[in-house]
């Protein structure tokens, strides 16, 4: 079946009203903002700052709107947004864009590849959303593992992705991970993820990288 592109503006306006949570933070953390900075890199990475010549990537290396990270093979990188926010791990031969990086919103774009995260819950209003192929994944908070072509494994927090199919109004699907689950873009379904997935998530995230 092949699937037509949904533009983000209105997979936005599909997801906003669920991605309201509750949560309190300092006015200093509100008006500094995210920062996107590598803190951790195992391999080799490389950077274009919007649009321009892909450079080096190395820890303390800091992304903006526009920029686009690539990893090599046997390689990945750790992008934090700030202690209260979460990290954002790009997997190996992975391409990520920062379409949107502000005090109330991250948003990327995962064009390949995989990406794993710890998020924590953020001000109301707050949102988290990462674009792939298959439509848009919204991340309430938790940890989970997200690939380009929309496979979503959801170890512990709340979800949603909608899921774009053909010329249809894209599907909202949320995943509350009481216990882990995944949603497969092929089945366009919520399933238990095996325990096997479980382990190899779960390994990912604990999994340390060099800090420089």
């Amino acid at each position: 079946m092949k699937l037509a592109t949904c533009s983000p503006s209105l997979l936005f306006a599909v997801l906003f009203p669920f991605l309201s949570i509750a949560a309190t933070t300092t006015h200093a953390a509100e008006s500094e903002g995210p920062r996107a900075t590598v803190t951790g890199l195992l391999g080799l990475a490389q950077v274009a700052h919007a649009g321009s010549p892909y450079a080096a990537v190395k820890v303390g290396t800091v992304l903006k709107i526009g920029d686009q990270i690539q990893t090599a093979n046997g390689s990945a990188v750790d992008l934090s947004f700030g202690k209260s926010i979460g990290t954002v791990r790009l997997l190996q031969s992975a391409t990520l864009e920062v379409t949107a990086l502000s005090s109330t919103a991250v948003d990327l774009h995962l064009k390949g590849g995989e990406l794993i995260s710890q998020w924590k819950k953020q001000p109301a209003g707050s949102k988290f959303q990462v674009e792939v192929s298959t439509g848009i994944a919204g991340i309430l908070e938790g940890e989970f593992r997200l690939d380009a072509r929309g496979y979503l494994v959801l170890l512990e927090g709340t979800a949603l992705f909608a899921e774009t199919r053909g010329e249809a109004e894209p599907v909202v699907h949320t995943l509350k991970a009481d216990k882990p689950v995944y949603f497969s873009p092929s089945e366009h379904a919520i399933r238990p993820a095996p325990k096997e997935l479980q382990r190899e998530v779960s390994k990912q995230l604990k999994a340390k990288l060099p800090k420089g």
